[in-house]
């Protein structure tokens, strides 16, 4: 994925352009407001109707109109969030301090009570949110600003857990008969007004923002899933941020608003090694060798792609002292050589014998 953007994106006005979009972003609204706003070309539209207890948590997250109780620095370290602090009273259970004097977006004011509600609405939620996949929790008021989380097994990561926006903390009023609604229940400095379905998304400036407030007016969320179109929004201005441009069109946009962040994904080739040909591990040494993996970076991606290194790629710092320790060096001397293979038939066409994933 590449995200891409204008820089600085707040100072960009919208344009209207014969693109396969539907109609302009924000200059209507930029006009009637007299203050900038922020046009976006997303990717993919929500898929569960932007519940937070879904993948979709991650578009509120990005839009600034949802907050967790801890967030993340660029180290992963446990910051505060909408809770000041943390303390671990036991093995299994947190005690965490909730931020006082903040509203929700809807007016009403963040408490323990809601906080604990919130995630207990995530706790009981069916499917259950990605990261609480095979942990127990249980979530309760302890006092009138903090609550207590305790656990089944002792989770020295839980503050990191509790940064996912999955878990992002929500008014009441959002958990219905129908779903969890985020507009106008989340907190953070831009709240959601309007909200076209799986077109497009409106955000406004919330101006009682406990945080430092937002220097736009406003976010124009559109989804695009095309990517060529993407690409020409970006290009001609419609857009000032469109997510995961295309490599094949980034050279036809001006590289000064490109950006490109590696990401913890691998194209990935998975050898059946159960029965045929690549149970034999020379055999699949061979295919290792085969495969000339900087030519696919440099014409599939036009050079726009890292050759992985290990399992996990140079978008994680820390897997690469791995790969410099004794014990991955010794892995890797126990490699079989590559076998001398005369011919093709050695693979049979009927045989099931590899697949691709990306991941």
């Amino acid at each position: 994925m590449r995200l891409t953007r204008r820089t600085p994106a707040w100072l960009a006005l919208a344009i209207c352009s014969s693109l396969s979009l539907t109609g302009c972003f924000s200059a209507a609204a930029e006009q009637a407001s007299g203050e900038d706003r922020i046009s976006v070309a997303h990717m993919q539209p929500p898929r569960s109707g932007l519940s937070p207890l879904s993948d979709d948590a991650f578009k509120l997250s990005r839009w600034s109109a949802a907050e967790t109780l801890v967030t993340l620095d660029e180290d992963g370290t446990a910051q505060p969030g909408l809770a000041t602090g943390w303390e671990r009273i036991s093995d299994l259970v947190w005690e965490f301090s909730i931020r006082q004097e903040v509203t929700f977006h809807n007016g009403k004011p963040l408490t323990a009570q809601a906080a604990a509600h919130s995630l207990q609405q995530a706790i009981d939620s069916t499917p259950v949110p990605r990261i609480l996949n095979g942990t127990t929790l249980e979530v309760d008021v302890h006092s009138a600003e903090k609550i207590r989380v305790a656990t089944a097994d002792p989770d020295p990561l839980l503050p990191q857990r509790l940064s996912s926006p999955q878990l992002a903390i929500f008014d009441a009023a959002a958990y219905t008969a129908n779903g969890v609604d985020p507009a106008g229940t989340g907190t953070g400095p831009f709240q959601i007004v309007a909200v076209d379905g799986i077109s497009g998304a409106t955000l406004d400036r919330y101006d009682g923002y406990w945080g430092e407030p937002a220097a736009a007016a406003g976010i124009d969320v559109k989804f695009v899933p095309d990517g060529t179109a993407r690409a020409a929004a970006l290009r001609t201005g419609e857009a000032d941020i469109a997510e995961a441009i295309p490599a094949g069109q980034a050279a036809s946009v001006d590289q000064q608003l490109l950006t490109e962040v590696a990401m913890p994904r691998t194209n990935t080739l998975y050898l059946n090694t159960e029965s045929g040909p690549f149970a034999d591990p020379a055999v699949r040494a061979a295919a290792r060798a085969a495969v000339d993996r900087a030519a696919i970076v440099q014409s599939v991606y036009e050079s726009r792609a890292d050759v992985a290194e290990g399992l996990l790629g140079p978008a994680l710092p820390y897997a690469a002292k791995l790969r410099e320790s004794e014990e991955y060096r010794q892995l890797l001397e126990q490699r079989a050589e590559p076998a001398k293979l005369s011919s093709l038939d050695y693979i049979s066409p009927s045989h099931p014998v590899c697949r691709w994933e990306n991941y």
